[in-house]
């Protein structure tokens, strides 16, 4: 593997917990700390297929607890906005639920 790339993943490796974050906004708060896609801008939320993708990197650097944290916020926000979702005009990220399987199942193959 070329040099570049190695130097890459180490800087990411370095700075996983640079990103980590406790939720902020008020009318979605979690109840664990999360690694958005990005350190800053605009990407500060955890219902983007990123997640997914983040998660697997945090397994394979061996920073399961964060990819735990992901995976368990997406599983507390699907219990607390499906009946909402299925009742309600009120807006829910569908995205949750189309990435939540895949994540669990990533986490849970550690297992």
């Amino acid at each position: 593997m070329e040099q570049k790339y190695i130097d890459t993943h180490e800087f990411i490796k370095r700075r996983w917990k640079d990103g980590l974050r406790e939720t902020q906004d008020p009318d979605y708060p979690l109840p664990f700390p999360f690694e958005p896609p990005c350190v800053d801008g605009l990407f500060q939320y955890l219902f983007y297929w990123d997640t997914f993708f983040t998660n697997r990197g945090l397994i394979l650097d061996g920073e399961v607890q964060i990819a735990k944290w992901n995976t368990d916020n997406l599983i507390y926000l699907l219990k607390k906005y499906i009946n909402k979702l299925l009742g309600s005009n009120i807006f829910c990220p569908l995205t949750i639920f189309k990435l939540l399987f895949p994540v669990v199942s990533s986490y849970s193959s550690l297992k």
